[in-house]
């Protein structure tokens, strides 16, 4: 760390007299980073916040949740986005079918909600706003979606 015109050594940031950070400086253990919330649909990478923000768009939904679930045994997709939507008061209700069909006109086809869609009174968010995905993977367990956990 340079201070004024005089060098001077950061312990827990730099090795002694050198610029450079230990290589396993907190900061670039990619193990100690955030997951990425990533949904796996035949191989390509699906991001809940793009279709979240699809969703979003629709005048008729205020706000909304993705996340992705197993596909049927009979599919070999291994997850498939499924969307939990607040639909906004005083709009005309919207069905699953009319939800799925328009974030397929806006979205690639592997990204379409094969998942299905579900209406909520509420997303949970924590107090800074952000989506509290282990309750919508909860929502999705206790209606016979998701498994158990995993087979040994």
């Amino acid at each position: 760390m340079l201070i004024g015109k005089r060098f001077v050594c950061n312990p827990p940031l730099f090795s002694p007299c050198t610029d450079t950070p230990y290589p396993h400086h907190p900061l670039e253990n990619p193990r100690l980073t955030p997951p990425q919330e990533l949904i796996k649909v035949r191989g390509f990478q699906v991001a809940p916040p793009e279709l979240e923000a699809t969703l979003i768009s629709h005048p008729s939904i205020v706000d909304a949740g993705v996340i992705g679930v197993p596909a049927p045994a009979a599919s070999r997709d291994g997850e498939v986005p499924r969307a939990y939507v607040v639909q906004r008061p005083g709009t005309a209700p919207l069905t699953e079918q009319e939800v799925v069909e328009y974030a397929a006109k806006r979205l690639a086809g592997y990204k379409r909600l094969a998942g299905g869609v579900r209406f909520v009174a509420a997303i949970p968010k924590n107090p800074s706003g952000k989506i509290l995905k282990r309750e919508l993977r909860e929502l999705a367990r206790k209606e016979g979606v998701m498994g158990v956990g995993a087979k040994l």
